[in-house]
């Protein structure tokens, strides 16, 4: 995701570089509250990242299945 003029970006995703608007880190929301993840798969994401990854990044990473087979992932709007 890329940060307007309005909402500064706050972090550097790890994997790609680019600058982000983290919303757990400012005023929220967080773009990445729409991943629902299973523990499996946020524990791989920890032991691969020290920090957390733009939206874009994360939503690849469990486009490329890093996720436990048989798990659900979930990519979309909470309710």
């Amino acid at each position: 995701m890329t940060a307007s003029a309005a909402t500064p970006p706050n972090k550097q995703c790890p994997r790609c570089g680019e600058a982000f608007r983290c919303g757990l880190q400012g005023s929220g929301p967080c773009p990445c509250t729409g991943v629902l993840l299973d523990a499996p798969t946020l524990a791989v994401l920890r032991q691969r990242y020290a920090d957390c990854l733009c939206l874009r990044c994360l939503q690849a990473q469990v486009q490329q299945g890093i996720h436990a087979a048989g798990s659900p992932v979930i990519v979309g709007t909470p309710r």
